[in-house]
């Protein structure tokens, strides 16, 4: 064969080789452009009952007629008075629904000029109907018995959904304590807490049914510190305060989840505080006291700077004298009746007890103030 001519064929076999190469390479291409295109479509796609469907069944456990959420976050003093002190407190939220269907999604207004400039296509929410209503704790990731069960018959917002830029968006609102109905305010602008819905799904891990109806209970949780009476009360002098008063902090301290030690200068403070506020004599506050019989509050202040701290009623120990005041979530103050113990300018004759209140409250480092409790340490009387 001419070698000039078989050069060309060769040279024209694989040009179409070539061709054909390129064509079925476009070819993939287009079909694998197309195929992922579809699934990108799709998701981005869902529908509101889409979304209600798969909330449904990942965001709660369905046993029967019952659906079960959680865990919740609580405060750890809500799992103290049946199963002593613990580091982390949850619950879990049975609801039985009798509604058909139980969850609806509820379409929303439709978004404002300005929201559509910013992406948002639609916004809506997920109502629950239910009729029963139960909890059960879980402290140290250990559960306890059920509570009672409940009559309550509600419909209940727990999710907010909004589509902005293509996506699902959700702020999740199962739990009963933070459910709030914000009508057509945009959940995610109202709080900065912008979750995509797919991440939502992910990040859930529901307990199955065998383990939210019959767990084997656990008595892994015990006090570790006598038992606080509802009401926390002394009465005696204050040098027997003195001895006691740790005793009262450091079992509020354990029922708060809390180190008694955090607290040892606050401690100190309102013993000295007692003891000098004690020692005032109602001849003292008689050389104070408004003449003639005239109506007023002695200002015991007028006795030494030192009983300044004896006037009340607000007492403040931890603003006053602990250096990590600003980081503190929770701090100690309370009430003292030093100055009306007085209020009567013949008082110095039958002197009234000291009295004085002392109590875990919300620092001035609280995230959410509201979430820390106000607790009793102690009520003392002093003779």
């Amino acid at each position: 064969m001419n070698s000039s001519r078989s050069r060309h064929i060769i040279q024209a076999m694989s040009s179409g080789v070539i061709r054909l190469t390129h064509s079925w390479q476009a070819s993939a291409f287009a079909c694998c452009f197309l195929v992922y295109g579809i699934a990108a479509f799709g998701q981005t796609a869902r529908s509101p009952e889409d979304i209600r469907q798969e909330f449904e069944s990942k965001a709660y456990t369905r046993c029967g007629n019952s659906y079960y959420s959680g865990p919740f976050e609580r405060p750890i003093f809500a799992c103290l008075e049946a199963h002593g002190p613990v580091k982390k407190c949850q619950v879990f939220v049975e609801a039985s629904g009798t509604g058909t269907p139980s969850f609806t999604f509820v379409p929303g207004k439709q978004p404002s000029p300005a929201q559509q400039m910013n992406g948002i296509e639609r916004q809506g929410s997920i109502i629950f109907r239910y009729s029963l209503y139960r909890t059960r704790l879980q402290a140290d990731d250990k559960l306890f018995e059920w509570d009672e069960w409940a009559d309550q018959s509600n419909v209940a917002t727990v999710a907010q959904l909004w589509k902005e830029n293509g996506k699902w968006f959700i702020r999740d609102l199962r739990d009963p304590s933070t459910a709030l109905d914000l009508g057509s305010v945009m959940l995610h602008q109202a709080f900065g807490h912008d979750m995509t819905f797919d991440q939502f799904v992910k990040n859930l891990h529901p307990l199955a049914c065998d383990e939210l109806i019959n767990p084997k209970p656990h008595a892994a949780i015990v006090p570790i510190a006598p038992t606080i009476p509802k009401k926390p009360e002394f009465h005696g002098s204050a040098d027997e305060f003195a001895l006691a008063f740790p005793g009262f902090l450091r079992q509020a301290a354990i029922a708060r989840g809390l180190d008694a030690r955090t607290f040892e200068s606050e401690a100190n403070d309102i013993i000295a505080r007692v003891k000098l506020c004690s020692q005032i004599t109602g001849q003292m506050v008689h050389s104070i006291a408004p003449k003639y019989g005239g109506a007023g509050i002695a200002r015991l202040s007028d006795l030494g700077s030192q009983y300044q701290k004896c006037q009340g009623p607000f007492i403040a120990p931890s603003l006053q004298i602990n250096p990590n005041y600003k980081a503190m979530d929770v701090q100690i103050t309370g009430s003292i009746n030093g100055s009306a113990r007085w209020a009567d300018p013949y008082s110095w004759k039958t002197p009234g007890p000291l009295q004085i209140s002392i109590e875990f409250s919300p620092g001035p480092h609280a995230s959410r103030p509201r979430d820390v409790p106000i607790s009793l340490i102690v009520d003392a009387t002093i003779p």
